[in-house]
């Protein structure tokens, strides 16, 4: 499968894609179920791969306990779209550990997903904000503050509140390339 954008990794589970819902909904986090947790060596925190037709990262936010969620991944519409699956869909999620991030850039972006996420999530598109101001140095920083600790991949989607919305970006690249984590030392730069 080609996994050269790791720095490492254990093994891998294959997974049943089901609907997330709740408190980690927009916030790049996945439910996975005890058993699977075990099977990686992963605990709730931890980084994970998530490999559908797209490959992805996010943070195990909570643990699926009951029977039925037996190799399952739970996953919002966010994660979904940046792994490009379904619900019902099958992934392999892995535990990886991801780089540093030493220079993100992102740009404003239309959310692709279905129009019902939009309210849902909370989404304002700010892609057509002509505003010269909107993505300099005070934004950019407190863009930065609410990414940190972040995983992404170039390709990934990201949601960050603005206003009491959450305003979507494209991760248009990274260094290095690969699976990275946003940091205090990562210079963050936002193209309108």
């Amino acid at each position: 499968m080609g996994r050269e954008w790791l720095t490492s990794i254990s093994d891998m589970v294959f997974c049943r894609v089901i609907e997330a819902r709740g408190l980690y909904v927009g916030k790049n986090r996945v439910g996975l179920h005890r058993a699977s947790l075990s099977s990686l060596g992963a605990a709730v925190g931890d980084c994970v791969g998530v490999e559908g037709g797209r490959r992805t990262v996010a943070r195990v936010g909570w643990i699926l306990s009951r029977p039925e969620e037996a190799n399952s991944v739970s996953m919002d519409s966010v994660i979904r779209q940046n792994c490009d699956t379904r619900v019902g869909g099958r992934v392999v999620v892995f535990k990886l550990t991801p780089k540093p991030a030493l220079n993100v850039v992102l740009t404003p972006k239309s959310y692709p997903g279905p129009k019902e996420d939009l309210e849902a999530l909370g989404i304002v598109n700010i892609s057509s904000v002509s505003y010269p101001t909107l993505f300099d140095q005070p934004f950019t920083r407190y863009v930065k503050g609410k990414l940190t600790g972040y995983p992404l991949v170039v390709g990934d989607i990201v949601l960050v509140p603005v206003l009491g919305r959450q305003a979507p970006f494209s991760t248009v690249d990274t260094e290095p390339r690969g699976a990275v984590v946003v940091d205090e030392n990562t210079q963050l730069t936002i193209r309108g």
